[in-house]
């Protein structure tokens, strides 16, 4: 048997504009700190339903809610009405996967690792893949960004149960390096 999770929104921000929170604790110094307006009453917006757990926390990044299941699934909702706007599936029918890494939003891209080994590059819009990069154990922790010393490319990078932290082009997916 698998437990029933919803996944609720509670909008407790004064206006209908919504400040984003595209990654784990918030923004790149994980400081769990919003600057957004809070109502004096929040409401409950709308519910979606997950079949699976839920272990990521979610992120919010262009009037979008990004986060993962034990079903294997990345999911996009959107913020105001909580209709579902793609699921992408990690993992494939030989290896189940679950997605218990929180996303992070990027630019227009969601970066997420998944228990298959993998760190996934998703075009926020439409949930197809650009990239994906393969370690050695699975992924459950979030990701994060950063810039190249020359200060011309972002790197993302993310911790293994491979016992590496793994640094990759933002763009490519091209490994620069693992320490």
């Amino acid at each position: 048997l698998f437990m029933h999770l919803r996944f609720l929104i509670m909008i407790a921000c004064a206006s209908p504009v919504f400040a984003d929170w595209p990654n784990f604790r918030g923004d790149q110094a994980m400081r769990g700190v919003s600057d957004g307006p809070l109502a004096d009453t929040p409401r409950h917006a709308w519910t979606f339903r997950i079949e699976y757990p839920i272990r990521s926390s979610p992120v919010i990044a262009g009037g979008r809610v990004f986060v993962g299941s034990d079903d294997g699934n990345v999911y996009a909702i959107n913020l105001t009405d909580g209709k579902l706007l793609w699921r992408f599936q990690t993992g494939n029918h030989d290896v189940p996967a679950i997605v218990a890494a929180s996303p992070l939003v990027y630019g227009q891209t969601v970066y997420v690792g998944s228990s298959d080994h993998k760190l996934y590059a998703i075009d926020a819009h439409s949930g197809q893949s650009r990239w994906s990069y393969s370690t050695d154990n699975k992924i459950l922790g979030a990701a994060n960004w950063i810039r190249s010393p020359d200060g011309q490319r972002t790197q993302i990078i993310v911790g293994s149960y491979d016992s590496f932290l793994h640094c990759v082009d933002a763009q490519t997916g091209k490994s620069v390096w693992r320490s």
